[in-house]
């Protein structure tokens, strides 16, 4: 019964975090990010990383990089602790603004 209990409240927990960043940015007229210190999505050897370098507000998707190519991935497909760093980053003012509502 504890484990559907918890993941049930995980998921709560993952979407508030989704909204707080979608609220923060659109009330600050923002649609997408780009962060000074990119977050690692993935490690993938000794040579490349995937990380989140931007966040698209508009279409709720972090912007992955991985030097080669560049990808998207929905916000609530990250783990916890991702979202958890992208808002920090976003609280923090760790960020550029890249696109802005017109």
């Amino acid at each position: 019964m504890n484990y559907g209990t918890y993941k049930e409240q995980l998921g709560t927990l993952r979407q508030d975090i989704i909204k707080d960043i979608v609220k923060g940015c659109l009330g600050k007229g923002i649609l997408e990010i780009e962060l000074h210190n990119p977050l690692i999505y993935q490690y993938v050897d000794d040579q490349t990383n995937e990380v989140i370098g931007r966040i698209n507000i508009e279409q709720q998707v972090a912007v992955i990089d991985d030097s080669y190519n560049m990808y998207n991935v929905k916000l609530d497909k990250l783990s916890l602790d991702i979202l958890l760093g992208l808002l920090c980053e976003f609280e923090q003012g760790n960020y550029k603004v890249w696109e802005v509502i017109d």
